[in-house]
């Protein structure tokens, strides 16, 4: 029997360790462990995705508002989405070349043909004193969303993690604001942002305080559901009902996607904190039952009033039939009719779309929805990170058919974004790259890689370790 000789095992093992520092990396991993996302890929996406929620929250933020004047030619928002493509676009690129190709997103393709035709439209749209500011929304779009795809293509588990949690502290922050500073019958907001911007966001805090309800386990989980009565209370004194009802939409959702586990967790949370429902009810009871009589039943249901809005369609549609192929061009509606009336935009985002580009932008809309309801019929609902995605997109979806402009609308295409890049519901462990983080992740094709190859077939056994670094395989036969 040969001895070991003193030492002898040491050097081995540096033989073997760089032996494995020279292989691929790809190579170097045992079938069915899929390798882990570079600690660094994941806080760029982490960084990149905060950064663009911050822009498209900020909305038509500017420097006037705390005394201050613009010192740039171009709109405040312009510019910090003109910085953050900017800074980013530099790490994103040596990601790209230093990793595997990515999978583009889905619906990335019809959500820009339609900010592309937004953009077009302004080629036959008449002058009006909005139409350089509604340029540079559609551009502060588009930038902001190159970013997030960018970032989603990166680590998509990161960007869910930053605008949940994101979207939770906004809702919060903009809630107890409001909130303190809510009055007997007055409509409240936040921040010298209108009541209908403001409900938005609380509604959007609600669902994220949802999604980490499922998600999250013990403290976590009840530290949640508590914030939901709070946020549910600043939504409807907000007295925005078309976030409301954007709100009642995605309930909605998640009614039929949340696992019935999780909703008897939720139960058990709510009955826990009973006592803090309870404070917000004695502290703002009397307003809420003021709200709801006066702002949904008497206004909508008994008088039904519409605060106009029905006058403004009426108008729209009337522009989408003189020309109803390309429409009046971008902000054609306050060119018409809007400038002398004291109104810049209808009031709804489909009516708007008729009116200013006609058939022509109705068909890409109707491009983007058919895509996405394509999508969605092969996601796995009932997962936290696509379920809350989904509610959150219906209810920006229906709240922007009561209020607001396009610019309005910005976080509903972010939204709808994020719900389309998680993976088919389908799809393997077995058959994602190595790279990828996880269920909810972006997917890497490798189907490059013949079909016997150990990473898609039978996992092999991997070789043991006290084998001589320099020992070649026999031949398969």
């Amino acid at each position: 029997m040969n001895q070991q000789r003193p030492g002898q095992g040491r050097t081995q093992a540096k033989r073997r360790a760089t032996s494995a520092s020279s292989a691929s990396p790809v190579s170097e991993v045992a079938p069915g462990r899929p390798m882990q996302q570079p600690a660094r890929h994941r806080q760029l996406a982490k960084h990149a995705a905060l950064a663009t929620y911050v822009v498209l929250l900020a909305g038509q933020f500017s420097l006037e508002r705390v005394g201050l004047t613009n010192p740039f030619p171009i709109p405040e928002r312009a510019v910090a989405a003109s910085v953050v493509l900017l800074f980013f676009a530099h790490p994103f690129s040596v990601v790209r070349r230093s990793g595997p190709g990515t999978s583009p997103v889905p619906l990335v393709r019809p959500v820009t043909i339609l900010l592309i035709v937004l953009l077009l439209s302004a080629l036959w749209a008449p002058p009006s004193p909005g139409l350089g500011n509604a340029l540079w929304d559609i551009a502060t779009m588009l930038a902001c969303y190159v970013v997030l795809v960018q970032a989603l293509q990166t680590s998509r588990d990161a960007v869910v993690s930053v605008f949940m949690t994101s979207s939770l502290a906004a809702g919060v922050l903009f809630a107890l604001v409001g909130l303190s500073s809510s009055g007997q019958g007055e409509r409240i907001a936040a921040f010298g942002g209108g009541p209908n911007v403001y409900a938005r966001i609380t509604g959007m805090g609600l669902v994220a305080a949802i999604y980490f309800a499922m998600r999250e386990r013990g403290r976590r989980q009840g530290a949640a559901v508590a914030l939901t009565p709070l946020l549910a209370a600043a939504t409807v004194l907000s007295g925005s009902r078309g976030a409301m009802a954007g709100l009642a939409g995605a309930l909605f959702v998640l009614l039929f996607t949340i696992k019935r586990r999780a909703w008897r967790r939720i139960i058990v949370w709510l009955v826990t904190s009973s006592p803090l429902i309870v404070v917000v009810y004695l502290k703002y009871g009397s307003v809420l039952s003021s709200t709801i009589q006066t702002r949904i039943v008497l206004l909508t249901f008994q008088e039904r009033y519409t605060s106009g809005r029905d006058s403004l369609l009426a108008v729209a549609w009337d522009l989408f039939a003189q020309k109803p192929l390309a429409g009046w061009g971008l902000h054609g509606f306050e060119a018409t009719y809007g400038q002398y009336r004291g109104f810049t935009y209808p009031h709804n985002f489909v009516v708007q779309l008729a009116a200013e580009t006609g058939l022509l932008g109705l068909t890409t809309l109707a491009l983007v929805v058919g895509a996405s309801v394509a999508r969605f019929r092969t996601l796995p609902l009932r997962e936290p990170s696509v379920a809350a995605f989904l509610a959150g997109t219906a209810l920006f979806a229906v709240a922007s058919q009561f209020s607001g402009d396009y610019y309005d609308s910005r976080m509903l295409w972010a939204l709808l974004l994020i719900t389309g890049s998680a993976l088919p519901s389908h799809t393997r462990r077995r058959d994602l790259h190595p790279m990828t983080s996880d269920l909810g992740g972006t997917s890497r094709s490798l189907s490059s890689r013949p079909p016997s190859d150990p990473v898609t077939a039978a996992p092999r056994t991997a070789r043991p370790q006290s084998s001589p670094p320099n020992t070649r395989a026999a031949p398969a036969e």
